[in-house]
């Protein structure tokens, strides 16, 4: 988890890479090796942003880094332009209560407003919303990097557990 304090709101962002390596698809060949490449195993997580306000709401954001083959809705030809930019996307929103440090949980019967039914100007303002607050591509891209070493580093302890466990008696 990591967290931050922008004006008089606490921020935590909530981030687990199980799952969520693939193959860097912007990742391209040197003109020696296009034959035989492999691009690198990148983590790309969901992570979720939740924004705590003194007088205890919350408004929770799910993220999901962007790929070529998903999109969230049809936008207009300025918005695509502007989405094409964004190496992550809303996939939904809430806002709810929190109490103090406690994580915050939210009912069944609370409803999410889904990023992909949501009207363009609403989603570019919540996109603008996190901005403000430094969630952009550059910490995308650094949560990414992060993550990549973490997940390496996670898998690498669970071969030695599996090690371990298969020579045990």
């Amino acid at each position: 988890m990591f967290k931050k304090i922008f004006k008089n709101e606490n921020i935590r962002i909530k981030v687990n890479v199980n799952g969520s390596v693939g193959n860097d698809e912007s990742a391209e060949p040197d003109n020696n090796e296009s034959e035989n490449f492999v691009p690198e195993m990148t983590s790309k997580p969901d992570f979720a942003v939740e924004i705590r306000k003194p007088n205890g709401q919350a408004l929770c954001i799910h993220c999901i880094f962007t790929s070529e083959d998903r999109m969230l809705y049809e936008p207009n030809e300025q918005e695509n332009q502007e989405m094409a930019e964004d190496i992550f996307e809303i996939d939904n929103f809430v806002v709810t209560e929190h109490s103090g440090n406690n994580d915050i949980v939210i009912e069944d019967n609370v409803y999410f407003g889904d990023a992909s039914i949501v009207d363009g100007q609403l989603y570019d303002l919540l996109m603008d919303y996190l901005e403000e607050r430094g969630i952009n591509n550059e910490f995308a891209a650094a949560l990414t990097t992060y993550c990549t070493s973490h997940e390496h580093r996670q898998y690498d302890d669970l071969l030695d557990k599996l090690k371990k466990f298969v020579e045990s008696k």
